[in-house]
């Protein structure tokens, strides 16, 4: 028997891969992945994992901070 707990971050797991293409995007465009999981629910090491299947290049963290200052200076 599975708990309703991992039912419930099976469930997260599972609207974050059909989104795909809006995370894959939103990250692009300089959402943080922080940012991210904690949207979607999910745990950073299952999408640092995702984004590696993706394809999707991690910001390194003087990236992440370069992207985060241009996001305020909008």
């Amino acid at each position: 028997m599975v708990s309703s707990r991992t039912q419930m971050h099976r469930a997260l797991r599972a609207r974050a891969e059909e989104a795909k293409d809006d995370v894959i995007a939103a990250y692009e465009s300089g959402e943080s992945l922080n940012s991210l999981r904690f949207r979607l629910g999910v745990s950073s090491t299952w999408l640092t994992r995702m984004f590696g299947e993706w394809g999707v290049p991690i910001r390194g963290q003087r990236e992440a901070f370069d992207v985060m200052r241009a996001r305020r200076e909008r």
